[in-house]
């Protein structure tokens, strides 16, 4: 399993390289958070949740969200 992870992260690293998020996306969140929201995410990937928890928290979206739920 360790071995399939590492392989799907060198695999995903260039497409993540290149994922950025929409104008605004990053503010639209915190606001909410600062409105007292609880937040949760939830998306159906081709891939590891753990890949995608990673670009979240690169782009500073990983602390806003109480919940992950990757299928």
């Amino acid at each position: 399993r360790t071995r399939n992870l590492t392989l799907l992260t060198a695999w995903f690293g260039p497409y993540c390289e290149a994922v950025r998020p929409i104008a605004g996306a990053l503010e639209a969140v915190r606001q909410l958070r600062a409105q007292g929201l609880p937040l949760a995410l939830v998306s159906n990937v081709a891939l590891p949740g753990a890949l995608y928890a990673r670009l979240l928290e690169r782009e500073g979206f990983f602390p806003h969200f109480e919940r992950l739920f990757f299928s």
